[in-house]
């Protein structure tokens, strides 16, 4: 996910970058070093030199893996031109956007570090025949967590010596509240 947002905040932030000069030897990605932004009527058209850098960065970007199948992009300079097109004509079901600014909002909440946190958690540990009494399931509001990475915890509490479970099994919800 991460990734896939990284390219699709940098496929954004293109499409608002200013051309570079033409002596610049390194991809056009950044604004000339002026003072304010230009206004669009008096902004340089990109040059061959400019378009080209893109479109390589880019291809590279966008060559492997899933979006080479099915995403598509357009970049377009301030004017409206097209700058990189990829796919751009190809009809697709719009992907939502929304997604974004979830992600922007989770990174900006818990931070690029944050490891969402799942657990089985007992008030003592089994017996010396494997009983345990209550167990709680904790979510932690994982996105990922699957039906094996349950049977890993699962795994993992009879690895513990866990045996038979002789309480209830109680879910705890309360992160979600």
């Amino acid at each position: 996910m991460r990734l896939f947002l990284g390219a699709a905040i940098a496929v954004a932030s293109l499409g608002c970058a200013h051309p570079a000069p033409e002596s610049v030897s390194a991809p056009a990605l950044a604004p000339p070093k002026t003072a304010g932004a230009l206004p669009v009527s008096h902004v340089a058209p990109w040059t061959p030199h400019a378009r080209a850098a893109i479109a390589a960065e880019l291809d590279g970007a966008f060559r492997d893996g899933i979006f080479a199948q099915s995403g598509a992009v357009a970049v377009v300079d301030e004017a409206g031109r097209p700058l990189y097109l990829r796919r751009a004509r190809v009809p697709m079901t719009p992907a939502s956007t929304l997604k974004l600014v979830v992600a922007a909002a989770a990174l900006n909440t818990f931070g690029p570090n944050h490891r969402f946190e799942t657990a089985f958690v007992a008030l003592a540990p089994p017996d010396d025949s494997g009983l345990l009494g209550e167990l709680w399931f904790v979510g932690g509001g994982d996105p990922l967590l699957t039906a094996n990475d349950l049977r890993g915890g699962i795994g993992a509490l009879r690895r513990l010596g866990v045996r038979r479970l002789m309480g209830p099994l109680a879910v705890d919800a309360s992160e979600f509240r």
